[in-house]
């Protein structure tokens, strides 16, 4: 109680010496409001779960799927890519550019880097 006290008094101290400084015309659209203060702590706990999720994984989050490779060929200018071959360590995605059939592989690390 005695916090809400000191914190109103403030709020009207700080109110009148403002009033010396507002010319007259706009001292009549001064208001005051007074709010208990709250303080609200949130531990994001989603965040944190999947960060130790991966360090457990050993990177498996990481490493390239299907459709990561699929995307990166298709960034790459292959038209209508697809997935035609999956194995545990490589990806092969088909597609066409300018024409002509192409097949691009991919390793299954991180970034989907190409082998051929």
């Amino acid at each position: 109680m005695l916090k809400i006290v000191q914190t109103t008094a403030l709020s009207l101290s700080v109110l009148l010496g403002s009033f010396a400084t507002l010319p007259a015309a706009q001292a009549a659209s001064v208001s005051v409001t007074v709010a208990p203060e709250t303080v609200q702590y949130r531990h994001d706990r989603d965040r944190n779960r999947d960060w130790r999720d991966d360090r457990h994984r050993g990177g498996q989050r990481r490493a390239c799927t299907p459709e990561r490779a699929t995307e990166k060929a298709w960034k790459m200018g292959i038209n209508r890519p697809r997935v035609s071959n999956v194995n545990r360590n490589t990806i092969a995605v088909r597609g066409f550019q300018r024409g002509h059939t192409v097949r691009v592989l991919f390793a299954r690390a991180p970034n989907c880097p190409v082998i051929r």
